[in-house]
């Protein structure tokens, strides 16, 4: 957290408890619980990177290495990952056929360990 954001929580913790510190603590450890509560309970993103058209091979990056089944849907599917070029009988990659082959990775998170 930043100083400024650990001052607006001080500054909230006083103007709902007064000086009661007991009632301070209280309330923070009750909205503390309240977020890692709300945290557990977020469903895991259905894509790796936040352009959904963006898929890279097995072992070219760690986040698209998390979803091996949309990996494997690409193989089955004939469609290239990210950054490779067409092969003949398959389909170009969603994301280089809008932004041209490997265009996806002029974000840092976006670049495979081969690139990087």
């Amino acid at each position: 957290m930043t100083m400024t954001t650990l001052e607006a929580v001080r500054r909230a913790l006083i103007s709902v408890c007064g000086s009661d510190a007991a009632a301070a603590r209280e309330v923070l450890a009750n909205s503390l619980h309240e977020m890692l509560l709300a945290y557990a309970d977020a469903p895991q993103s259905t894509v790796p990177h936040c352009d959904a058209r963006v898929l890279h091979a097995p072992m070219e990056c760690e986040y698209c290495d998390a979803y091996p089944n949309r990996q494997r849907g690409r193989v089955v599917n004939r469609v290239e990952f990210t950054g490779h070029p067409t092969r003949e009988g398959w389909c170009p990659c969603p994301s280089d056929v809008v932004r041209g082959l490997a265009g996806a990775h002029v974000w840092r998170g976006n670049v495979p360990k081969s690139a990087a």
